[in-house]
């Protein structure tokens, strides 16, 4: 049965045991997994704001996708995508957002040991560990807050709020308030920050939580595909000028170009591109022939200009042994076949109105 969105939906049942290369058709493209970050320890800049697998999960989804079908380089994709031809079925693609330095220490390895590429999408701001990502620094003002006494917790609160102008009950109210925070207030993220004695630079000097660039060009030495994924990654909707989207996408781009040595790169959208204009993306697309196939934060199929990725960060239901993938597939068809229903019904709502 072919969706909206031109993608099939799952000839057989989404189970853990692995199945031969015909257990998915997918008509358009290969099934596209995103990742962040695999590590076995816990991650202080990761762990409030995105979850992360062990490497033990990480190989049980590989070890699922390996029976399931196979999985395609980004050159196979795009070289696809561009003649129409179609894709194999039950293939897969796999992609790591952001350029956490485990991508090289712990990621890579594995990849290698089980003969999957994969590409990689680097937001180029956050190379050499030149600057902390927002929403890292959040991460690390939650934990700070998470390991504080009641009474010292109850005091850093209400310094926060003489610094930032603001009232919080509780200090859950502080963290929820933390979470909803992005680049448009990266002052009060600061402000924050600096009441909790965190300090951005010293971080990023003593953690070095991001690849450096001759990490990067090693994976691509490696075979890897390098992508970008912005310069700062901000969340592109909250962004007031059409031309800072595009610097965003075009210079980061060229700025992996020029460090894989290719004339084009693929090109993740960070937060991916909810309520941005389609027609924008696609003109900024044909005007800068370094840019390449544009990757969606979440989802299934293809809706003619995004590929969307089934996000597989959330370990919950994944164990020693088996994958929790076959459920994060299936909610996410879940959730897509929702909202396409949503928008059917928006339209045909539309049409009967006089």
């Amino acid at each position: 049965m072919e969706s909206a969105i031109g993608t099939e939906m799952p000839t057989l049942s989404l189970r853990n045991s692995p199945r031969g290369p015909t257990g998915f058709l997918f008509r358009r493209l290969p099934m596209s997994i995103g990742y962040h970050c695999v590590s076995d320890s816990r991650q202080p800049h990761i762990a409030h704001v995105l979850d992360c697998k062990t490497s033990i999960q990480f190989e049980c989804d590989l070890r699922w996708i390996a029976g399931s079908g196979p999985v395609l380089e980004y050159d196979e994709i795009a070289a696809g995508r561009r003649s129409g031809d179609r894709f194999p079925g039950g293939s897969f693609h796999l992609s790591f957002d952001d350029g956490f330095a485990e991508s090289a220490t712990v990621i890579a390895p594995i990849l290698r040991r089980h003969k999957m590429p994969a590409t990689f999408f680097l937001t180029t701001d956050f190379l050499d560990n030149r600057r902390l990502f927002h929403r890292n620094l959040i991460s690390l003002c939650i934990e700070r807050l998470r390991l504080a006494s009641s009474a010292e917790e109850a005091d850093l609160r209400r310094r926060i709020e003489a610094s930032v102008d603001r009232t919080f009950p509780s200090s859950e109210s502080l963290v929820r308030w933390l979470r909803h925070l992005y680049q448009d207030k990266a002052d009060e993220i600061e402000c924050a920050a600096s009441v909790l004695g965190i300090d951005s630079n010293v971080f990023l000097r003593e953690r070095r939580p991001y690849l450096t660039r001759e990490q990067a060009r090693q994976l691509a030495d490696d075979g890897f595909t390098l992508g970008a994924h912005s310069i700062s990654h901000p969340r592109m909707r909250l962004m007031g000028s059409p031309e800072a989207i595009e610097h965003e996408i075009t210079e980061s781009c060229r700025i992996v170009a020029d460090l894989a040595g290719t004339s084009q790169v693929p090109f993740s959208l960070p937060f991916g591109a909810s309520r941005l204009s389609r027609r924008r993306l696609e003109d900024i697309q044909r005007r800068n022939p370094v840019v390449g196939c544009l990757f969606n934060a979440t989802g299934i199929g293809d809706d003619g200009l995004l590929i969307n990725r089934v996000m597989a960060d959330d370990p919950r239901g994944a164990g020693g042994r088996d994958s929790n993938l076959p459920g994060l597939i299936r909610r996410a068809w879940l959730r897509g076949g929702i909202k396409r229903a949503k928008v059917g019904l928006r339209r045909i709502a539309a049409g009967a109105r006089p």
